[in-house]
């Protein structure tokens, strides 16, 4: 199988960087309003919610053949975006200057994953900033997920020469890979890289914002 020429360099750091399970936020979320969701219960229900629907789901499929995927964004999705300390300098990348904690939900949501059989792949749109090989935002961010004991995985960061925004650069990516492998589900806390995305076969779940979803439905 013939995967994106990106991927395939950072495949190959996951093999050096490959673990063995405090809210998220989102920029919909003033601090105030994160606040009262966490003090009210409301933010863990709603990721419960979530968590729950796609194990649901999941457990529909009863074999898992090779090769299929379940696609996780990174940032406000499964690392916690409210709490978090400076990266040490001398571990770190100069373009990723934080270390964040798990979401515990969708840690353990990974794992149901991985036990499951189903590959990991983490895409976020974290932006490389130095050409192959100095792929320091993506050795900086597995370095993260490793040390907050998420199960193995694979990682796809935005590749520092795209103009594509964040937004754009994910929904073309979901796309090419979809071409290439089963796709059974994605995850993601932003609603307009999921909006309208058509890929048979494929779950979309929208992680919790102020707007309260939980899956898009087919």
């Amino acid at each position: 199988m013939k995967l994106l020429p990106h991927f395939i360099s950072l495949f190959l750091y996951t093999l050096c960087y490959t673990a063995q399970q405090p809210l998220s936020t989102n920029p919909d979320f003033t601090p105030e309003e994160l606040a009262n969701c966490i003090a009210e219960g409301l933010y863990q229900d709603h990721i419960e919610t979530t968590a729950n629907a796609a194990v649901a789901f999941l457990n529909t499929i009863k074999v898992v053949k090779p090769e299929m995927t379940v696609i996780f964004d990174v940032d406000a999705t499964v690392l916690n975006q409210q709490y978090y300390f400076q990266f040490p300098p001398a571990l770190l990348a100069k373009s990723v200057h934080y270390y964040f904690h798990a979401i515990p939900r969708m840690r353990e949501l990974c794992w149901y994953v991985y036990k499951r059989s189903f590959k990991i792949l983490f895409v976020t749109a974290r932006q490389e900033k130095y050409p192959e090989p100095a792929n320091h935002v993506a050795l900086a961010t597995m370095i993260n997920l490793n040390a907050e004991k998420f199960p193995p995985f694979e990682l796809m960061c935005r590749p520092y020469n795209t103009d594509l925004d964040a937004v754009a650069w994910k929904r073309q990516i979901h796309a090419e890979l979809a071409k290439q492998l089963p796709i059974v589900a994605i995850f993601d806390d932003n609603k307009e890289i999921l909006y309208d995305v058509t890929l048979p076969g494929t779950q979309l779940f929208l992680v919790p914002t102020r707007e309260n979803f939980n899956v898009i439905k087919r």
